[in-house]
């Protein structure tokens, strides 16, 4: 999908969408503007309506996921172009009648980053059970197939709480303990591409499981898993460049700045389905670079130097 009728997707991350809001810079060329809902998730925590000008000017696109049954299937389509704002509105409806707690993963994940929030992990399996009852309830009789899912995601969550929450470390001791301290990962060889370069280091220190394992692209033995699409795939290795402190994101261990974090992993997903992904934001883009390379995508995410202050 990553051109229609000749002409490239342009996927544009949310700050070079601000700065053309402000006038800062222009974009133009014979190309298809992309966004997606995340742009529509980042101006719902920030209530700026001035990001739409760009958008429509543009005539840019919105790529969305493709579901079947509440589920994705990996798909993505690019819908013809509607007004930004009309949309949004739209959006805004849609998620304020499903009761979904972002804080819940956002809490997960910062324990997974080091955060000493151990209290709050051991009441993740009950939030959890809270959310899922109150979208079965939304949802009604079609609900019947996934509510036995929804008790095997808690249940699994429970097991990960007990198991693993009491013996969490600060994220330099985990980075450390399988051989990423910060002077090897700033000597990674350039010339590598830096997944592959990590895992030349760490391999030695996760003996027993694979690199696809390692990585989490794929099953471990004994798991009940279903490979991973290419949204998912680049999600996770997202993630994983930020917990081994590959230009990592500042504030992982918080729960109230993981919601952008986890918003730049999404838009270099939604960004892997086009031809160029444009962003100002220089962790941004060496990890989109890195994921696409190692995924086997070509996608071009080109280095310019933009002034904040200009």
């Amino acid at each position: 999908m990553s051109s229609v009728d000749g002409l490239p997707l342009v996927y544009l991350d949310q700050n070079i969408v601000g700065y053309a809001s402000e006038g800062r810079i222009r974009i133009k060329g014979d190309f298809v503007a992309v966004y997606s809902s995340e742009h529509f998730s980042e101006m719902a925590r920030g209530a700026d309506r001035g990001l739409f000008e760009p958008l429509r000017a543009l005539k840019a696109r919105r790529i969305v996921p493709v579901l079947v049954d509440f589920v994705p299937t990996g798909e993505l389509k690019l819908l013809p172009y509607e007004d930004p704002e009309v949309a949004f509105d739209r959006y805004l409806e849609a998620v304020g009648e499903v009761p979904v707690d972002e804080s819940l993963h956002c809490d997960l994940l910062a324990g997974l980053f080091g955060a000493d929030n151990l209290e709050t992990l051991q009441g993740l399996p009950a939030r959890l059970r809270e959310q899922l009852s109150s979208l079965f309830e939304l949802i009604g009789e079609d609900a019947v197939g996934l509510v036995d899912r929804g008790e095997d995601a808690v249940e699994s969550l429970q097991g990960i709480v007990e198991d693993w929450a009491p013996k969490i470390e600060p994220i330099n001791v985990q980075r450390r303990r399988i051989g990423m301290a910060e002077d090897v990962v700033s000597g990674l060889d350039p010339d590598t591409n830096p997944i592959k370069a990590i895992w030349e280091v760490i391999k030695d220190h996760v003996v027993g499981i694979s690199e696809f394992q390692f990585f989490g692209l794929e099953a471990h033995e004994g798991e009940n898993w279903v490979p991973r699409e290419q949204f998912d795939a680049v999600l996770v290795l997202h993630t994983v460049l930020n917990h081994l402190g590959f230009k990592p994101d500042k504030g992982l261990s918080s729960s109230a700045r993981l919601p952008n974090i986890l918003s730049d992993g999404r838009h270099i997903a939604y960004g892997s389905f086009c031809s160029v992904v444009l962003s100002a934001d220089r962790r941004f883009r060496a990890k989109a670079r890195a994921i696409y390379e190692y995924l086997g995508f070509s996608i071009n995410v080109p280095e310019f130097e933009f002034s904040s202050k200009s």
